[in-house]
């Protein structure tokens, strides 16, 4: 943007100070100068001016990024100047690229712009020139790689059905000022237009926006980074141009099974395929089992530390009846892939089925998994818990009554898993 105050003709004989605003990219620069329709002595002939080269506020281009210049013809007695063409020549083209090569100044249009373009990383300048003019002639360039930053590749899951309180990280190719990464600068917005309130964790080199509540459901959001992040050397960091868009989930259910079976349950394979073919498993979804196993077992499943477990990070959950259980990681969880009780609301309501679950009430595998849910008779045992409660009794009965004879019968936690 090029804003100046034209010189008139000062019809009274006298000077006519002006004060030229050349603003270019973000940073402004003034020059100074007098100029008037005749010199100070009433002569009306024209003289020699200087060129002169706006400064920009930092000696540093960034690499493919365009910066505009200006070149000006300034008069140096207040007599107006005579018209001069300018050469523009870069000494290295390589570095940094020049456009255009030549303009015209004269008393009406005394500056011409000038685009400056770094090629590759390194040091050049470029020169102006034009016959009986001095001035400032020449200026050095410094060509650097902008900090970029982009969103993190490792979103819990999906970024077509990310948890409703998905925590976002941005990621910066080098270290930044922590200080200017804050809520004005990195942020989310709804279809709306409205900013998701939530927090903000700065580091040197990424930050992480974890919304607050959780967001709507089936929802696509924005994550927007400015260009008020600054580098270490106080440069601006590219902002967010394209993949920072994230779809949040559609509604996941958790449901009991619709039959109570032995702890012979044929592995957790067998326990997922029982899910999987419940009739209260939405069509064409996948439903797997909440059950754990130990280490050992093949296809081993735990819940902490996670290890092929099936409920999914900062994800919302509800029940048959349609009521949040809660969303996972947040609260008091002990991680980011498990309920924190109580729960919002109990698994199911107005039943008293229990439950094979293979868990502690801290989350952990249980002393009892029937053998790793191979054995239906009274050698071993299994953890239970209660499916109408929704305290931590919802994944094990601690009262001592919580680990039955595996040729009991109890119903399975089953939950619809993303596709």
């Amino acid at each position: 943007m090029l804003n100046l105050k034209k010189q008139i003709p000062n019809t009274m004989n006298r000077k006519v100070h002006i004060l030229t605003i050349i603003v270019a990219g973000s940073a402004a620069f003034w020059l100074s100068g007098c100029n008037a329709g005749q010199s100070s002595n009433g002569s009306s002939s024209f003289k020699p001016g200087n060129l002169a080269i706006n400064s920009s506020s930092s000696s540093r281009l960034f690499e493919s990024q365009p910066t505009v210049v200006t070149i000006a013809l300034m008069p140096t007695d207040g007599s107006p100047v005579e018209s001069a063409n300018v050469s523009i020549v870069s000494n290295n083209p390589k570095i940094l690229n020049v456009t255009p090569n030549t303009c015209v100044l004269n008393s009406v249009t005394n500056t011409c712009n000038v685009k400056l373009i770094g090629e590759s990383l390194g040091v050049a300048n470029f020169k102006i020139n034009a016959p009986g003019l001095v001035g400032v002639t020449s200026e050095n360039y410094t060509i650097i790689a902008q900090t970029p930053d982009h969103l993190s590749g490792d979103m819990p899951y999906s970024r077509d059905h990310a948890g409703v309180q998905t925590p976002v990280k941005v990621i910066f190719n080098n270290p930044v000022r922590e200080s200017t990464i804050e809520s004005t600068t990195f942020y989310i917005t709804a279809p709306n237009g409205g900013h998701v309130p939530g927090s903000v964790v700065s580091g040197t080199e990424s930050a992480t926006f974890t919304p607050s509540t959780p967001l709507a459901y089936g929802t696509t959001y924005t994550v927007h980074t400015t260009n008020g992040i600054k580098d270490l050397n106080g440069d601006s960091v590219a902002a967010l141009t394209e993949s920072n868009t994230y779809t949040t989930q559609e509604s996941y259910s958790i449901f009991v099974s619709s039959t109570a079976i032995t702890g012979n349950l044929d592995g957790v394979d067998g326990a997922d395929n029982t899910c999987a073919t419940d009739t209260k498993c939405p069509l064409g979804s996948s439903c797997k089992a909440i059950l754990a196993t130990s280490p050992l077992a093949t296809h081993a499943r735990q819940a902490n530390p996670v290890n092929n477990w099936v409920l999914e990070p900062y994800t919302a959950y509800v029940n048959e009846a349609g009521q949040i259980i809660g969303t996972t990681g947040i609260g008091a969880a002990i991680n980011n892939s498990v309920f924190a009780f109580p729960l919002t609301n109990a698994i199911e309501d107005g039943t008293n089925n229990t439950v094979w679950t293979g868990l502690d009430e801290l989350w952990n595998v249980g002393a009892n998994t029937c053998s790793d849910w191979s054995a239906g008779d009274d050698s071993s045992n299994g953890n239970i818990g209660q499916a109408f409660v929704a305290d931590s009794n919802s994944v094990f009965i601690s009262d001592g009554t919580g680990f039955p004879s595996c040729k009991t019968t109890h119903h399975l936690y089953c939950v619809q898993v993303p596709q």
